[in-house]
């Protein structure tokens, strides 16, 4: 990722490590979820497997003890849609989500319960 050209947020680029090349792959003015304003600000994300979807991890915080938890949304990038994860849940309260390996749903953890693990369907 790097500071977008336009002043806000950062976009989101693929490099080439043989020639140093980059492309911007999702530009920051993209990155705006239903609601704000402003695109996201971005503690981590991962692709699905077939580079449709993106998993963004946002406004994490440290505990104590565990792993930090945060939110997250799905965002595709065909249909530039956004879904966030846990619905209304409280905001910071949701941890290790991940895709599926055919990346049609998303699991993850809520309020620190590893037995209420969540699927999501149909993304």
């Amino acid at each position: 990722m790097k500071n977008s050209e336009e002043g806000h947020g950062k976009d989101i680029l693929k490099y080439n490590p043989e020639t140093g090349d980059s492309e911007v792959l999702v530009p920051a003015w993209r990155l705006i979820p239903p609601g704000s304003e402003t695109p996201i600000d971005i503690d981590g994300y991962e692709w699905s497997c077939n580079g449709a979807r993106l998993l963004i991890f946002t406004n994490r915080t440290e505990r104590e003890t565990g792993p930090a938890t945060g939110d997250y949304w799905v965002f595709d990038l065909y249909v530039w849609t956004w879904w966030k994860l846990g619905g209304d849940v409280p905001p910071q309260s949701l941890r290790n989500a991940t895709f599926s390996p055919d990346g049609s749903k998303v699991s993850y953890i809520m309020d620190n319960n590893i037995f209420g693990v969540v699927y999501l369907t149909n993304l």
